[in-house]
Order: structure tokens, then C-alpha cells, then sequence
């Protein structure tokens, strides 16, 4: 199948960031797949973007550039929250887990160092990571249907998302088959079931997959890597130590290219 235009969405593993040239660089694993499908591509990754703004620019790429003909949304790590605290909206916060805050000072009511790590810390306990499951189904769905109506392939790509399984999305009666014990790792991780009686947990485990099920689809055959993320796979380090180098670049684009071509990027 002959691709012509490509769009990409994602967070900074897409935007290039820590390579040389940015996302023009060569090494970039988005570029090394529009070369070698011979196509023009449109790069509307945005470093430290959380996966609502992915989709978001996936969306608005779809609305507004015609040619496009084959679409790639690179999901990233949650929870991710991105603030703008003045008016320039060059200049915004990230809250994400492990990542320190600095002195926020461009807006009226500064907070200092310790003040804005505390609010960090409140935010990211606040959240819960069965939402961040849900909502990513959510956006999958949309964008499948959507870019399905338009006649446009989509390929998932996990760059960054923490650990999960298939088994997490496939709802099974465990009441008839031992019980919480065979729920899979991160079930019990997102239920805590060391800490609920049995009743508690097959409660909140039906409303998770009430809640799956109203949602959508995650689209398993559009995934090009479903379980292991990208970042996990990644065996050198970019100029700034921080994002991954070239060879792991080399890595993702064979990875999706394979994909790719296997699947034929079927609607």
C-alpha cells in the first residue's frame, strides 16, 4: 500500500527531541519511516504532551490537512498534567511522576520550589491511573472511527505508556476461577485487592469494564507495539542524556515499519 502524506502525533520521543536537527533530524524514527516509504510527513508531536493534547493534534491534523493519508499516534506516559499559568502559552508546567518542579514565577501569586513540588504531589495523588486507561480508550476509539470514515489507516504506536497487558481489557467471570488471586498484575495493582474483601473488588472490577466497554475499542490489530513500550527497548541516550539516541530510533522505526507492512494498514 503506497502512503503519500503521513501524520504523526505524540510527545517529545516523537517531536525529536534531544537529537540534533529536532524533528527534521534524520535519526528521528518518524523520519527514517517517511523516507523509507518514500512519503511527505507532518510532525505535530509537542515535547512533554500529554496524551488528551496527542490526541488533540491527531484530531486537528485530521480536520484540517487533506492529503494525509496514513495517520501514527505515539501514546505516552501517564499521568501527564500540562498547566499555563500566564498567558504566553509558550511557557507552561508539567507535572508528571519523578519529574521536580523549579520555581514557578511568571504569574501573580508565585510558588517557590517546595510549594510547587507539594501541589505536584497532591495533583499526581489524586489521580487515578483506571481513568488514564479509560480515556485512552476513549481517544482510540474516536480517532479508529474517524479516521476510518475518512478512509485513512492509523497505526498505534506505545512510546511510553506504563505497563500493561492484554489481559487487563478482556473481562473475565474470576468468581467461577478462584477468585482475586487470578486477577492479572496490574488489575490488582489498580484495585488494590491486598487492601478490599472480595465483594469490593468484583464490584470495582465489573465498573472497569462497564466503563471499558461503553468506551470503545482498544483497537488491538492497530497497535504496532501493544505490551513493551518503545522507551523500554531503548539502548543509547540523545545529545542531552535525557531522550534516546539514534540507535534506538533505528530501533522503533523497524519495529513499526514491520508492522506496517505486515498489516497493510488495513482500515
Amino acid at each position: 500500500m503506497k502512503f503519500n502524506h503521513i501524520l504523526v502525533s505524540g510527545c517529545s520521543m516523537t517531536s525529536g527531541a534531544g537529537l540534533a536537527e529536532g524533528r527534521d533530524d534524520p535519526a528521528l524514527w518518524v523520519n527514517i519511516i517517511a523516507k523509507s516509504l518514500d512519503a511527505k510527513i507532518t510532525n505535530v508531536a509537542v515535547t512533554a504532551g500529554s496524551n488528551q493534547l496527542i490526541f488533540e493534534e491527531a484530531l486537528t491534523g485530521l480536520a484540517t490537512i487533506p492529503t494525509i493519508d496514513l495517520l501514527i499516534v505515539a501514546w505516552t506516559i501517564f499521568p501527564r498534567f500540562r498547566f499555563y499559568p500566564g498567558n504566553d502559552n509558550s511557557r507552561y508546567i508539567v507535572i508528571t511522576p519523578g519529574h521536580t518542579l523549579d520555581e514557578i514565577t511568571w504569574f501573580n501569586g508565585n510558588l517557590n520550589q517546595r510549594d510547587s513540588n507539594t501541589l505536584s504531589r497532591i495533583l499526581l495523588s489524586l489521580d487515578e491511573d483506571v481513568h488514564n486507561f479509560t480515556q485512552l480508550i476513549r481517544y482510540s476509539t474516536i480517532l479508529s472511527r474517524v479516521a476510518k470514515s475518512m478512509n485513512i489507516p492509523i497505526v498505534f504506536v506505545n512510546a511510553a505508556i506504563p505497563k500493561w497487558s492484554t489481559d487487563f481489557f478482556i473481562r473475565k467471570d474470576y468468581t467461577l476461577n478462584g477468585g482475586p488471586v487470578l486477577l492479572d498484575e496490574l488489575t490488582k495493582q489498580l484495585i488494590q485487592v491486598s487492601d478490599r474483601p472480595d465483594n469490593d473488588i468484583f464490584e470495582i472490577y465489573n465498573k472497569i469494564h462497564n466503563e471499558f466497554e461503553r468506551m470503545g475499542d482498544i483497537c488491538l490489530t492497530k497497535w504496532a507495539n501493544f505490551d513493551t513500550s518503545l522507551y523500554s527497548l531503548g539502548i543509547d541516550k540523545a545529545i542531552d542524556n535525557n531522550h534516546l539516541g539514534p540507535k534506538s530510533n533505528a530501533l522503533y522505526a523497524e519495529i513499526i515499519l514491520t508492522h506496517i507492512k505486515e498489516t497493510q494498514c488495513q482500515l
